[in-house]
């Protein structure tokens, strides 16, 4: 099973315009013109004809084109909701947990409403 998602596209971007990726695995190749990319915690990158950059972004990934520009993209994503799982899960545990420590002066985790069947 496949939980990734992988495309390749090339883009032309007008001088001043932003065009703006989810989270996923990236490489980045500016054919031609300049290039300004940005996404949580990465600083400025700043690419030129010829140059490319391959990373992994967790946030939102920001290109903008210094001077009309061709950029060709490969992208591989989670799935949606893929990678939210083991979030959910965790959540759900905890949750859990925080019941049991809740219900602890009554030693049932099901509180009274199990007591009262049972009796």
């Amino acid at each position: 099973m496949n939980l990734l998602k992988n495309v390749e596209t090339d883009l032309i971007i007008e001088k001043d315009r932003k065009e703006s990726f989810q989270r996923g695995k990236f490489n980045v190749r500016c054919v031609r013109g300049i290039l300004w990319l940005t996404w949580p915690g990465s600083g400025d990158i700043i690419l030129k004809s010829g140059d490319q950059i391959t990373f992994r972004n967790e946030g939102i990934l920001c290109i903008t084109a210094m001077t009309g520009a061709l950029v060709n993209i490969h992208m591989s994503m989670l799935m949606p909701g893929i990678k939210e799982i083991p979030g959910l899960l965790f959540g759900k545990s905890l949750k859990t947990v925080f019941s049991f420590m809740k219900n602890e002066d009554t030693k049932s985790v099901f509180g009274d409403s199990v007591h009262s069947i049972t009796r």
